[in-house]
């Protein structure tokens, strides 16, 4: 389920800038729709060379994220307890994780369908909630929501939630086992292994 939560953080958001214009929803439309269409046209290439997905993602998607937020949410207290330099080494190193464990399987689904309803939005407010729902052949419909917020005039992305099972509260529980048995150190020096491992290939 959770290669599905990184699907759709790349394929449903990310290639145009989220100006505070244009409605939640539309935002996430047209940026899959251009995501898309980019993986789709070097397909040929990206299967010579898998590693060309991860400029990809640097390029469409890693701007419109909030990996610190995610972060802070992610770790819950042990954020307040973190070090600066804690803070910033668990936000590069859990982004890096991110797009390393999925990033390879996403092509096998650039062909599903995704359907958008309206942003679950009052206008004026500073958050928004964009409900879709994915169709892979072969398989069940899949509904994803996406939490946005304004950072400065532009949406960006700190949750997702795939089938009821938010990305945030999923990491959170293995993570928070993981700081409480190695401490915080103990956490981003696995997540250091494990990019390293994934980074070999």
């Amino acid at each position: 389920m959770l290669m599905r939560v990184l699907l759709v953080l790349v394929l449903g958001l990310f290639a145009v800038t989220g100006r505070a214009e244009t409605l939640p929803h539309e935002f996430v439309q047209q940026a899959a729709d251009q995501t898309i269409a980019r993986l789709k046209a070097e397909r040929a290439q990206i299967e010579q060379d898998p590693d060309r997905i991860y400029g990809i993602i640097q390029d469409l998607v890693i701007p419109h994220f909030d990996f610190i937020r995610m972060s802070k949410w992610v770790l819950g207290k042990h954020w307040r307890d973190a070090s600066p330099d804690q803070r910033k080494r668990f936000t590069d190193e859990f982004r890096t994780m991110l797009v390393r464990t999925y990033a390879s399987s996403l092509m096998k689904y650039v062909d599903d369908k995704i359907t958008y309803q309206p942003a679950q939005w009052d206008k004026g407010s500073q958050e928004a909630v964009v409900h879709s729902s994915i169709d892979h052949p072969g398989g069940q419909p899949v509904a994803v929501s996406y939490r946005l917020y304004l950072d400065q005039g532009n949406w960006k992305i700190f949750d997702v939630t795939v089938e009821d099972i938010s990305l945030v509260i999923n990491y959170r529980s293995s993570f928070s086992s993981e700081i409480s048995a190695k401490g915080m150190d103990g956490l981003i020096e696995q997540l250091v292994r494990k990019n390293r491992q994934s980074g070999n290939g």
